[in-house]
């Protein structure tokens, strides 16, 4: 996760404010030299990249995806993940649920857990002990 060579941002945005917006720019005003893919069906190009409608569509597979998208498209958006191989994800989304690893739905765990490998997955709530 912290020496990812490309990030896709999922939910990727031209709304100032949103976290898509901030991520794209921290991305590429803040010196990450790698591959950077904006994902939003919403647009054709963000920042002057081309925007890709699903991580599905993206060239090559994410060392990491950013996603920040509403609770109800959690799911299906880290199924897709997994499908397409990113190597970990980083999610701005609230579940709901108590802190610790019972915040992500069992759904949400069990799609990243039926990957070759395995998806990182880490809460904002959360912190490193």
């Amino acid at each position: 996760m912290l020496e990812a060579r490309s990030v896709a941002v999922i939910g990727a945005s031209a709304r100032e404010g949103s976290v898509g917006h901030q991520t794209m720019v921290e991305l590429l005003e803040g010196g990450f030299d790698g591959a950077v893919y904006p994902v939003n069906p919403k647009y054709d190009e963000l920042f002057g990249h081309r925007c890709y409608a699903s991580i599905a569509d993206v060239p090559e597979p994410a060392d990491l995806a950013v996603v920040s998208l509403a609770n109800s498209l959690l799911e299906d958006t880290l199924r897709t993940c997994v499908d397409a191989d990113v190597g970990s994800a980083v999610i701005y989304a609230a579940s709901g649920e108590r802190p610790g690893w019972g915040r992500f739905p069992p759904p949400v765990r069990d799609a990243c857990s039926r990957r070759r490998g395995r998806v990182w997955l880490r809460h904002p709530s959360e912190h490193h002990r």
